[in-house]
């Protein structure tokens, strides 16, 4: 399960920094590749990614373009829609 919080972030294409173990959310970000993953208690790698994403303008519209398209290619109503239709029709 993914934070409904990630689809806001992707949808408005601003790149993730996720804290936590791997997870749904994590697998989302590693694939899209829109953002950084940190392990709980690793405060000065948060600290690095977020100076990182501060200072590279470049990094930011990157992570966030992709955030946003993988918003598009599997988390837009219609996508999630046809997802449930085809879990409630196929039992899958």
């Amino acid at each position: 399960m993914v934070s409904s919080k990630t689809y806001g972030i992707m949808a408005v294409g601003s790149p993730i920094v996720y804290v936590g173990p791997e997870s749904d959310t994590s697998l989302t970000i590693k694939k899209y590749n829109c953002g950084f993953i940190i392990r709980n208690g690793c405060v000065n790698d948060f600290v690095d990614k977020i100076k990182k994403l501060y200072r590279n303008e470049k990094l930011r519209k990157e992570m966030g373009s992709n955030a946003r398209n993988g918003y598009e290619n599997e988390f837009t109503k219609n996508k999630v829609i046809d997802k449930y239709l085809a879990v409630l029709e196929f039992g899958i």
